[in-house]
């Protein structure tokens, strides 16, 4: 039995067709597609200032500003992994932003988003400090 081989090239008749396309391999890959994995909450009401909410997180973990945004210390990740997360979910900034704000690649604000996530389910003592931020955050005038 001979198998037919597939062609390199695959021609799109639209650009409709070919982001569908790649859709389905994304999903094939990854189990399922980036906006089911990170959803920003409700972006449909007004953000708040990116520089609130570091310096939120800098006065409630006792750090400076400079430390977060640098990232020069591993020991601060979490610290900076916590504050990305702030922004996207109760911040309601997209991941763009939040790259260009911490000066770090798209990748590794997404990872951090993901670790925080998953590690809420399971680890109380991040998840009443993600709390007691998220409440800060909220009574904040939003712009």
């Amino acid at each position: 039995m001979m198998i037919r081989s597939l062609p390199d090239t695959h021609t799109f008749t639209s650009a409709a067709e070919m982001r569908e396309h790649y859709a389905a391999v994304r999903k094939r890959i990854y189990g399922i597609s980036q906006k089911q994995k990170i959803e920003c909450i409700d972006k449909s009401s007004r953000s708040i200032p990116f520089d609130i909410i570091i310096s939120l997180v800098a006065d409630f973990y006792l750090v400076s500003l400079a430390d977060i945004i640098s990232g020069k210390t591993s020991v601060l990740v979490r610290i900076r992994y916590i504050t990305m997360y702030l922004a996207c979910r109760v911040g309601k900034k997209p991941l763009r932003h939040v790259c260009k704000i911490m000066r770090v690649h798209f990748n590794t604000v997404y990872d951090g988003i993901k670790k925080i996530q998953e590690r809420r389910h399971h680890d109380a003592v991040l998840n009443s400090e993600l709390d007691a931020l998220t409440a800060r955050i909220e009574q904040l005038p939003r712009k």
